[in-house]
This record gives structure tokens, sequence and C-alpha cells, in this order.
């Protein structure tokens, strides 16, 4: 009997010892929840990222320190409405109609945001929204994490316009050179025309203008001015081409390109040389802006070779391809420039021999259209090369451009034409 007593009595002893065990283990693990809980409000709260939680509805039930900081609204001001209260009134509705798509439909969506503050200053955002289930798999909260790519934007945007004022100084430089040919193209014709025109009234005033002199001064004059007409035509077919993406011929733009500067070549006695393995070759892009390419390098090969007095002078271009690009050489025996130079000779107002008229910006935006908008490549190194048997050294400028894929096919011009 009194055996049974104590089995008893120790039965409820270790009963007892087992409920106040777990008693405070619970309140142990409840906290220890509290305070990892709290700590992750901690974290949130003092993140810097901005965090917003919304309901189902997208009410506004919950945003960070960093958030409040920002935008100048306190969490009592902005609970209970919807993130509209931050909208800049810039981003489309189809883009956000996207996103509740997205998130509506369980799944996570990473975007940008153009909102504002309390005061009106318009602040950028990368955000993730995520959607948050209850136990039954039913969506009942969203999680926006954000952070602030403010001052990233500014600092592209100021990029952007640098890049554009550039870009545009280099187009006035290019200009500036495509009217100095026009001024050497016609500078001789004009002269002989003048010449004839004063023999014409000399010999009239004097009584010794036969038909023969006649003719012959007046063949003068129209031949002269056929030519000031083609060239004209020329450089109108330049201006004319305009912005518009086409596919085009790159033998045929390099022959616009030395229809250009073929005056001043003549006027320098500089030989030419061109060489193209494939005339059928054809690219996709402004066709203008890569003329404008040729005749910027030309232009600097010109320039340079100005300097070598009654030493030989040569320009040679050679185009190739292989399966993937086309591949333009240009190359000139003005003796080279220092390794300096050439590491630095893409870079905004850097000028070299090779561009000593210029203001430097040309091989500048040569990069820029080679490189954005055809997708490739432009170097520069110094050269030794031989030609009817004798040395020289140079520079020699390689643009790579990849070539058209087979989408383009049946798009290309026959040859001779844009």
């Amino acid at each position: 009997m009194i055996l049974g007593i104590k089995n008893i009595i120790l039965a409820l002893l270790l009963l007892l010892s087992i409920l106040i065990f777990g008693f405070l283990y619970y309140s142990y693990k409840v906290l220890k929840s509290q305070l990892e809980l709290k700590r992750f409000k901690n974290a949130v709260d003092n993140s810097n990222n901005f965090v917003v939680v919304t309901d189902k509805d997208k009410k506004i039930k919950y945003i960070n320190k960093s958030m409040s900081s920002v935008t100048g609204y306190s969490l009592n001001e902005v609970i209970d409405k919807t993130p509209a209260i931050f909208a800049a009134g810039i981003i489309p509705e189809d883009y956000y109609k996207k996103m509740n798509e997205a998130i509506y439909s369980g799944e996570k969506w990473t975007g940008e945001f153009i909102n504002k503050n309390k005061e009106g200053n318009i602040i950028y955002e990368k955000a993730t929204i995520s959607p948050i289930f209850n136990e039954k798999g039913k969506i009942e909260e969203f999680l926006a994490i954000k952070q602030d790519i403010t001052k990233e934007k500014e600092i592209l945007k100021s990029l952007k316009e640098k890049d554009h004022r550039l870009t545009q100084q280099a187009r006035m430089v290019i200009m500036n050179e495509i009217l100095n040919s026009i001024a050497h193209q016609w500078r001789q014709p004009l002269s002989i025309i003048s010449t004839a025109a004063s023999g014409l009234l000399i010999h009239k005033e004097y009584g010794t203008l036969n038909d023969k002199l006649f003719t012959d001064l007046a063949d003068s004059i129209m031949n002269n001015s056929q030519y000031l007409s083609q060239t004209i035509d020329n450089f109108k077919s330049f201006f004319k081409t305009g912005n518009d993406v086409t596919i085009f011929n790159i033998k045929n733009s390099l022959d616009k390109s030395y229809k250009l500067i073929e005056y001043r070549l003549s006027n320098l006695e500089i030989k030419y040389i061109f060489n193209c393995d494939d005339d059928s070759i054809v690219l996709k892009g402004i066709e203008n802006d890569l003329i404008q390419v040729f005749v910027n390098i030309l232009n600097n090969s010109m320039d340079a070779l100005e300097n070598l007095g009654s030493r030989p002078k040569l320009i040679l271009i050679d185009i190739s391809k292989d399966e993937n690009n086309v591949y333009i050489k240009i190359k000139d025996n003005a003796l080279g420039v220092s390794e300096e130079v050439i590491n630095k000779i893409f870079e905004p107002y850097f000028t070299t021999k090779h561009n000593f008229q210029g203001t430097g910006m040309g091989l500048y935006i040569s990069h820029q259209i080679i490189s954005d908008q055809f997708k490739g490549k432009i170097s520069l190194e110094n050269t030794g090369f031989s030609w009817e048997k004798a040395q020289y050294t140079g520079v020699e400028c390689l643009i790579t451009i990849p070539l058209l894929d087979d989408n383009f096919e049946n798009e290309r011009p026959t040859l001779g034409t844009n």
C-alpha cells in the first residue's frame, strides 16, 4: 500500500517536472522567437533598402525608416493607402498592369519605378516585389524591397548629355571637314573658269578672238562648270542620305568617300590604292555615318602625309571578310605615331599629328559610330609594309564590323544601289 502511494507520488512529481520543463522550454522558444522577430524588425527598419508591406489589396501596412526618410511620409500618413501615393505619374499604366499580372499570379517581379517624395522630387527605385502566402497557399500580403538608384540615374543622365554634346561637336568637326573638301575641290576649277572668262574678254577687247580660241576657252569653262556641278551632286548625295537605317554596299560607301576627298588627294599627290576581295559585301546601319568615319580617317592620314614633302605618299585600303566579320584596313606611310599617342587616340579632344588640324573629336566620334551603331571595333597601330619593292612605315586603322546574318539575305541590294 505504502509502495503504491510512493509510486503515485513519484509519477505525479515526474509529470509535474515534465510540465514545468515543457512550460519553461515553450517560454524560452516564445521569448527567443520574440527576440529574433525584434532583431529582424530592427534590421528591416534600419535597412538602407526601402521596405514596403501591403495586404492583398495593395493597401500599405508597413514602411521602414529608410522609406519614410526618403519619401518624407510617416507610416501613419500612408497606412491603408496604396503605393500610388508615391507615383510620379511618369510610368505608363501598361507597366503597372504587367507587374500586377505577375505578382497576383504568384510570381516574383523585378523592375524599376519612377516615384516622388512628399515635396515632389523624383526618386528612381529598383524594386523586387514578392507575394507572401498563408498556410492555405493563398496570397495574403506583398513584400517590396527597393533600392534608391536616383544618383546612378543622374550620373547616367549626365554622361548621356555629355556624350550627346561631344557627338554634336564631333559632327560639326566632320561637317567642317566636308565643307573644306568642297572648298579644295572648287578652288582650281573656279580659277580655270575665271582665267578663261578673263581671256575671252581680253581677246575680244583686242580683236584677237578667233573661232578656235573662243571654242577652246568656252570648252574649258563648260568642262570645269560640269566638274563643279558633279561635285555638288556628290556632296548633295552625301548629305541627302540622312539618318535612315538601310542595307548598303560597303564598296559603294568607300567610293562615295573617295569622291568627297579626291581633289585633295590629287592636290597633295597622294597615291590611293584600293583593294576589295568581294564587292558584294553589305552592312546594315546608317551609311552616312560610316562614310563620315571613312572621310575622317582618310583626312587624318592626309593631314599627316602633307608633312612628307616630296617623298612618295600612299594611302592603301583593303576590304576582306570571313564567316563573321568584314575587315576594313586603311593605312598610310606617314611614319607612324608614338605608342603613348596610340593608347589615347580615341579619347575626346585628343589630337596628334594624324589630326593636327582638327579638334581631336573626329576619331572619338568614329569610335562611337563603329562601336555603338555597327557593334564593331576600331583600332590603330603602327605598321610596316612593302609596296612596289619599297619599304614604308605608317599607321594602320583596322575596322571590324559583324556581317549581316542569314535573316537579311533576301534584303541585300544589287551592286551599285544603296
